[in-house]
């Protein structure tokens, strides 16, 4: 990324979070597998990783100043962004890369999506396996992972062929420059 023009805030002190992917356990949440209604949803690590984000950006090291607070996420990294946002994180600008839609983080997205000036959304556009697998862990099927319900839409959605789940990040990380996402940013 830093080839790409775009600076970590400080590579010495990153933010980290578990990367624990909750609600893994699908069937816990599926109706068809139990005769009673689905479990509650246990968003523990993204709860705790939204609440460390925006004392992260909000440290006593001193607030980033909201011109700088544009944030990339990939995967579930978009659920605890989620979260911070709901509990009152301003962002400036997102970048959110394969996220899963789940229907279990909806009214948490509605509320985020207040909190954020603009959101661009990236996608593959034929499919991506990983995200829809994690999609799974809301106990609903759907098609769609562009986010089109009420509240959680995108200001802008990217689709680009065969960069699967990971690919931009990795192997074509020159479509960065060559689709000019990071001017999002700026």
């Amino acid at each position: 990324m830093e080839s790409l023009g775009v600076d970590m805030l400080d590579p010495d002190q990153p933010f980290v979070w578990t990367t624990d992917l909750n609600g893994i356990e699908f069937w816990r949440r599926w109706k068809i597998f139990q005769k009673r209604e689905p479990t509650p949803v246990d968003h523990r690590d993204w709860v705790s990783g939204g609440e460390n984000f925006l004392r992260y950006c909000n440290s006593i090291r001193g607030p980033i100043p909201y011109h700088e607070r544009n944030v990339i996420t990939h995967s579930h990294g978009f659920q605890v962004w989620a979260y911070s946002g709901k509990f009152g994180l301003k962002t400036r600008r997102l970048i959110s890369i394969a996220p899963p839609f789940r229907h279990d983080m909806e009214d948490v997205i509605r509320a985020a999506r207040l909190n954020v000036e603009q959101w661009l959304l990236v996608i593959d556009e034929d499919s991506d396996s990983v995200a829809s697998l994690g999609g799974l862990g809301d106990g609903i099927l759907r098609s769609s992972r562009i986010f089109d319900v009420d509240g959680c839409r995108p200001d802008k959605i990217v689709r680009i062929k065969e960069i699967e789940h990971s690919r931009i990040l990795e192997d074509r990380l020159g479509l960065w420059k060559e689709l000019d996402i990071c001017s999002f940013l700026t």
